[in-house]
């Protein structure tokens, strides 16, 4: 996000990630990496994460729906992402996460970040009013306002409740009615 802050992902030329070998065997390397083609995959997908950071300016939930899935400008970014293991990086894990991302613009400039610790780890922690923006983001998939902004105050008291009852209350999603079962969805045998 910070490099793109700086270059629009279309003014990318070549984008290089490097990191340490975890990163890149896990969610790095094969080539199904730049292509994903569900959900699940894409938020396997390292090269996938950064073209669809870079080309939506920010990273949520949202880059996993299929309208961003399909989006052909982060289709067209991931071709020019490469995926490379630093082995300084690879000696620094797991103490540190670094990685390093350089992108060369069509101009021929290079442009360049680097972070040794993602925002969220216990040596870079989120602040609360972070905590708070990414968990009424997340909750509010499912919860309305109010409850949300309840679930929170329950939360950041959490230390103080003798059990887990009034966080799980909270959070509690009203179910869904129940599938047919596969029996009951089946036409009747002839006989």
């Amino acid at each position: 996000l910070d490099l793109g802050q700086r270059v629009r992902a279309d003014d990318i030329a070549q984008l290089t990630v490097f990191s340490y070998a975890f990163t890149v065997d896990e969610i790095g390397s094969d080539p199904e990496k730049w292509h994903p083609t569900s959900r699940e995959s894409a938020d396997h997908s390292l090269p996938y994460m950064i073209a669809a950071a870079m080309v939506r300016g920010a990273f949520s939930e949202a880059l996993f729906e299929p309208e961003c899935l399909a989006d052909p400008r982060i289709g067209r970014l991931l071709e020019r992402i490469r995926i490379v293991e630093d082995p300084e990086y690879t000696r620094a894990f797991p103490a540190a996460l670094p990685c390093r991302i350089e992108a060369i613009d069509h101009a021929g400039a290079r442009h360049a970040s680097y972070l040794a610790l993602p925002r969220g780890h216990h040596n870079n922690p989120m602040s609360d009013a972070e905590l708070e923006a990414k968990f009424g983001a997340l909750a509010g998939r499912a919860l309305p306002e109010a409850r949300i902004r309840n679930a929170l105050r329950i939360l950041w008291q959490c230390d103080q409740l003798p059990d887990a009852g009034p966080v799980l209350r909270a959070v509690r999603i009203r179910r869904l009615p129940a599938a047919p079962s596969p029996a009951a969805a089946r036409p009747p045998r002839r006989g």
